[in-house]
């Protein structure tokens, strides 16, 4: 197999000097499926992991459960999210688990430290070891068990690949990324469910649908749910401080923003009237305020949003490069450009 195509995104200066250089691949897509602008290799196989997440809720939906149970949006919003651990979001899951009448042992996710760092320094302090609930795919697992309940199908089994829960996931993402289920490479993520692979432009195929999905062929209506609960509730897909719930709050109803694991990262918005999805990948896995620069630019450049907006969220999220003790260093700055494939 041939490396994929990378080119530079975002270099970061220490001084006057370019200290790191960090590579990868944007691809920009119109809901109808024609690629508007690229950089990098847009056809490149890469897994979704957690930007998965908005679509593999689908069948939650479609199937009746969601309706069966009575989930409110937002609890929609932290299935479709990767929260941060936070008591808010714990609170949440907590009540969907309740809802489906589940417990929070039914959860095949495992554990790690709260993304939030307030409430993984409350833990240390108070000797208390992370909770399933504060894996940030809890709402995620949740909402599966939850769909196992509906379907009268293994609770104890719902991660494996050839569990019911797991093939309709399967197909809700070949749905809305318009890609055939069995062309998507799956392999195992690191909360123990089936990630997906298909090329960097399909993935942002399936975030213009989310923002547009009438233009998929034929409609997917429930994922205009999906999106309404997203933008209602942002800090449920994210978490305090972090991008996508920054970035939402800041431009409202205008944007949809999902992180995944190991550099992956999109957005999907309107640009026209029309839905447009973006994805980037980074080559090396960066997240932080690499991948932060490479989306904002890249959202800078393919919408039409204002400047200002952006650039608040940029000097948070990205910022400049510090000392420890708080003087500037140097500065993180996107080298990339988009062009007409």
């Amino acid at each position: 197999m041939n490396p994929p195509r990378n080119v530079p995104l975002v270099a970061v200066y220490r001084g006057e000097l370019i200290e790191t250089v960090h590579h990868g691949s944007i691809a920009v897509v119109e809901s109808t499926g024609r690629v508007l602008l690229a950089a990098g290799d847009v056809g490149q196989m890469v897994y979704l992991r957690s930007g998965a997440k908005p679509f593999q809720l689908l069948p939650l939906i479609e199937t009746g459960a969601a309706d069966r149970f009575a989930f409110p949006d937002q609890e929609l919003a932290v299935m479709a999210g990767s929260h941060g651990g936070e008591p808010e979001h714990t609170k949440v899951v907590a009540s969907i688990l309740r809802r489906a009448g589940l417990a929070e042992t039914d959860l095949r996710c495992g554990t790690h430290r709260p993304f939030h760092r307030d409430t993984a320094e409350g833990n240390i302090r108070a000797g208390r070891v992370p909770t399933l609930l504060q894996n940030n795919c809890s709402g995620k697992h949740a909402g599966m068990l939850a769909l196992a309940r509906h379907l009268d199908a293994g609770l104890e089994t719902y991660t494996e690949p050839d569990h019911p829960v797991q093939r309709l996931c399967l197909e809700a993402v070949a749905r809305c990324c318009d890609h055939p289920a069995e062309a998507i490479s799956t392999g195992l993520d690191g909360c123990s469910v089936p990630t997906f692979a298909l090329p960097l432009w399909k993935a942002a195929l399936g975030y213009a649908r989310l923002a547009e999905p009438g233009a998929a062929h034929p409609p997917i209506p429930a994922l205009g749910r999906i999106a309404a609960a997203m933008r209602s509730h942002p800090l449920m897909v994210a978490g305090t401080g972090r991008l996508g719930t920054d970035l939402m709050r800041e431009l409202g109803s205008q944007i949809l923003v999902k992180v995944g694991a190991d550099g992956f990262i999109a957005a999907g918005f309107h640009r026209d009237r029309r839905g447009i999805g973006l994805a980037v990948k980074m080559a090396a896995g960066e997240g932080g305020p690499i991948r932060a620069a490479a989306l904002l630019e890249a959202v800078g450049r393919a919408g039409e949003f204002p400047a200002n907006i952006l650039e608040s969220v940029r000097r948070r999220q990205v910022g400049p490069v510090r000392t420890l003790r708080g003087a500037e260093a140097g500065r993180v700055v996107p080298v990339f450009r988009l062009e007409s494939p």
